[in-house]
């Protein structure tokens, strides 16, 4: 089974992304800050998948992203954003991107792609 960590500050979405890889048999952590994320993956705990957002007070997915990518390069990464412009914001690190708000297929679809 598929361990994905999930980065956001916004508890509902944690929480809905969380309900949503249950349903679909996922393994999931959740954290609110990239910090902590960051932490997580220091002590060598092990993760198929990262999602985040983009915009988190603290560090910003986009600079937690290129962190683990730096450490963890096979490690994949979906960027989830509020942002209209979403090629430019997923291209600057992630493997892939989403816009928020979307759909459990489109998500779903996303990491079946990677796990």
């Amino acid at each position: 089974m598929a361990k994905i960590l999930v980065v956001d500050d916004n508890m509902d979405i944690l929480e809905f992304i969380q309900e949503m890889l249950l349903l679909f048999d996922y393994t999931s952590t959740v954290v609110e800050s990239g910090e902590h994320a960051l932490k997580l993956l220091a002590e060598g705990v092990r993760f198929d998948l990262v999602i985040t957002d983009i915009n988190m007070p603290g560090i910003s997915g986009i600079e937690m992203t290129k962190k683990i990518k730096q450490q963890f390069p096979l490690l994949p990464v979906i960027i989830m954003t509020g942002y209209s412009d979403n090629e430019i914001v997923g291209k600057q690190a992630g493997d892939e991107f989403i816009k928020k708000p979307f759909s459990i297929d489109k998500m779903m679809g996303l990491i079946q792609k990677y796990v």
